[in-house]
């Protein structure tokens, strides 16, 4: 197994682990007030992945394309050849200027947000401060996500995930820490903050040397990257738009129709099989960058068997997950409080099905993606109105469980259309 393999995996099996972990203690050193505001820094939060919007991804694959060409040498300096190297420092002085400008955008609209919309509540919550520190703290975690892009897309999959990985201790330690000596909102909100900030800080000191001589004035080319990258980028913020509506957007609706109590199943059952998603989804992570050197340079072959070998690893995963995961759950339903709070297991069967489902869709949707193109922005805007309007359609007139099948159903329906799509990016390599 490689160390890229090893760390991402570390990394997923961490979050496994320390999620619930601090879910069982929230419930402990929080008032029921205080927990409202502590879910509702992290929906609103979110608003700065909306200044993500793709733009990492597509900064992985394209990073991958010049970086095909290039190597770090022993010192830690890119060498290789000269216009690809140009490129790269070109494209690094913009992505760090569209982000700088991205978050002085959408973190004080994000702060302003918060404060008006949280400002109905209880008085005696202290949470104002606690608020723009988390929302300068998401700010920080997503530029670090934007430096951990360009570390991918240079086949440093391991080195990154590495970074992720610390990033993530850092935050769920000090996040205990805090909540065990009585911080209250302030364990949500200044893990966020230093944990974002050691990333970006110890990233920018180590990687310094490498990023001054890249940058030196001989080095960079001129390219326009806003006319290479914006086409995209509109079809990516169309389809992750669309993606954080598909994933998101039925515990809060189950919520709303049905309460507090099945809001929670929902949100458990979905989250476990996030976790074995994530998990699965590893063995796509973990050859992005090396699929996008493989089409910039041609090599079809290579292309064709990696990514292949890869898609059955990630699947095959899955299946031992669920298996596992399932077996676990029907030899200690009977005695088991923690089943109480799932969904029925004929429902989990049917989430399951579901995110395999989306499984496929999203490696397909990586080799696609791969090709700088999103062949599926309109695809990921009919599932995403799919899922919330038959969600609220079914909602209050069936069971609960039934939601499962507006999720499930959102996923088989698209998915024939994706292999289409992919077995015509296939037919170029034949």
């Amino acid at each position: 197994m490689s160390a890229a393999v090893r760390n991402t995996a570390a990394n997923q099996l961490w979050r496994i682990l320390a999620g619930p972990f601090v879910l069982l203690l929230i419930p402990i050193y929080l008032s029921a007030e205080a927990q409202g505001y502590w879910y509702t820094f992290v929906s609103l939060g979110a608003l700065t992945v909306f200044a993500d919007l793709g733009f990492s991804a597509i900064i992985v694959h394209f990073v991958a394309h010049e970086f095909a060409r290039l190597e770090f040498d022993r010192t830690g300096f890119v060498v290789g050849d000269v216009q690809a190297r140009g490129r790269l420092a070109s494209l690094f002085i913009f992505a760090s200027r569209w982000s700088f400008g991205m978050l002085a955008l959408v973190v004080p609209i994000s702060i302003a947000l918060g404060l008006w919309l949280m400002s109905a509540g209880k008085v005696g919550v202290d949470w104002r401060s606690a608020w723009v520190i988390y929302s300068v703290g998401c700010g920080f975690n997503f530029f670090l996500t934007v430096l951990l892009a360009f570390l991918e897309g240079s086949n440093r999959v391991a080195e990154a995930q590495r970074q992720r990985l610390v990033v993530s201790i850092i935050n769920a330690l000090l996040m205990v820490g805090l909540l065990l000596a009585g911080a209250q909102l302030y364990a949500l909100a200044l893990p966020m903050l230093l944990s974002g900030l050691f990333g970006v800080v110890t990233l920018s000191l180590r990687f310094r040397a490498t990023v001054f001589e890249l940058l030196s004035s001989d080095s960079v080319a001129p390219a326009s990257w806003t006319h290479e990258l914006f086409p995209l980028l509109k079809r990516y913020a169309v389809s992750w738009a669309s993606g954080y509506f598909i994933l998101q957007s039925i515990p809060p609706l189950v919520f709303y129709f049905y309460g507090p109590i099945d809001a929670g199943r929902v949100g458990l059952s979905m989250a476990i099989w996030m976790a074995i998603f994530s998990l699965s989804n590893v063995w796509i992570v973990v050859v992005t960058p090396k699929v996008s050197m493989h089409i910039s340079l041609g090599n079809s072959t290579q292309l064709l068997y990696l990514f292949r070998t890869h898609f059955r690893l990630s699947v095959g995963t899955f299946l031992v997950g669920s298996v596992l995961f399932l077996s676990a759950l029907l030899i200690s339903q009977t005695y088991s409080l923690f089943a109480q709070r799932l969904l029925p297991i004929e429902a989990l069967l049917i989430l399951g099905v579901g995110w395999l489902a989306q499984l496929v869709v999203s490696a397909l949707a990586m080799f696609m993606r791969a090709h700088k193109e999103e062949p599926l922005m309109w695809i990921s805007v009919a599932m995403a109105a799919q899922i919330v309007i038959s969600t609220i359609l079914l909602a209050g007139q069936f069971d609960v469980r039934f939601i499962a099948v507006s999720f499930t159903a959102g996923f088989l329906i698209w998915l024939p259309l994706v292999v289409k799509l992919y077995r015509g990016y296939l037919y170029r390599y034949e």
